[in-house]
């Protein structure tokens, strides 16, 4: 079923269907089988066994879904705050002495259960630290990654960044096994395509991928972190669209500092 949802389309809420219908094919095919085992016994033991009912468990045991931190920002200025200690309008200043943001951080949204009031916007980003255990954990990684240990670099002719004068540049970092250099990539895009007469908009797609593969390897979809995409208005300040990103360097800076002290399956003393 997780195949079926990720490769074909196929929809949480149909999926989940197929699955209790698989369900119950397979609870009826078991109690055949006892059945024609055993055609004397009036009433069997009872069976049990573990099958999830819902697309979400199913994905969850593979531990294939990401995991994702969310944040609840101002939706004018991207400024963060933390769920236990959110006021109800913006407190926001540029500098100590302009005024303060003023935008509303709560909304009512209408439920099942009547109106409810929830934050105004969520910023979500990827953890960092999930994403890495399984990459390093893919099969075939950690041995790309060793090959740029030991990589010497070509005279006069730049194949790869590994040839480059920056990569040099950072010494023995790049040659110490554990280590890890990563690129950070942020690219601005119009979501409604370039049209000058249509909507004016920005996206923010923030992303990072592993500069220890082999060129040919770093930039696949399966080894690229995408940390999250960032939606700008075209009135923001450079000021604010500056703190917008900064939100996210300040995440992916905490989780990669904790990282490098938290026990995992990664070789010793990992650096990034």
């Amino acid at each position: 079923m997780v195949w079926l949802h990720l490769s074909c389309g196929l929809s949480r809420a149909a999926a989940g269907k197929v699955l209790r219908v698989f369900r119950a094919i397979i609870l009826a095919a078991i109690q055949l089988g006892m059945l024609i085992a055993r055609p004397t016994s009036v009433s069997g033991p009872q069976i049990s066994f573990s099958l999830p009912r819902d697309l979400r468990t199913a994905m969850s045991k593979l531990s294939i879904e990401p995991n994702i931190i969310r944040s609840i920002c101002c939706p004018k200025c991207y400024t963060k705050y933390s769920l236990s200690s959110m006021p109800q309008v913006c407190s926001y200043k540029e500098t100590p002495r302009s005024r303060k943001c003023g935008e509303e951080l709560w909304t009512t949204c209408s439920t099942r259960a009547g109106p409810r009031v929830v934050p105004h916007r969520l910023y979500s980003t990827q953890d960092f630290e999930s994403w890495l255990t399984y990459f390093l954990s893919c099969p075939g990684v950690e041995d790309h990654i060793d090959v740029s240990y030991t990589h010497r670099p070509s005279l006069g002719v730049m194949e790869s960044i590994w040839d480059s004068p920056a990569w040099k540049s950072l010494g023995t970092f790049t040659t110490t096994k554990g280590n890890l250099t990563f690129s950070y990539f942020i690219d601005w895009f119009n979501p409604y395509t370039n049209k000058i007469a249509g909507k004016s908009s920005s996206c923010g797609a923030i992303m990072m991928f592993c500069l220890d593969l082999p060129y040919e390897l770093q930039r696949l979809p399966e080894n690229t972190f995408f940390a999250g995409i960032s939606t700008l208005s075209p009135s923001l300040l450079p000021i604010t669209t500056t703190g917008a990103l900064s939100l996210s360097l300040s995440i992916s800076s905490v989780t990669l500092s904790s990282f490098t002290e938290s026990s995992s399956p990664i070789p010793p003393n990992p650096h990034v």
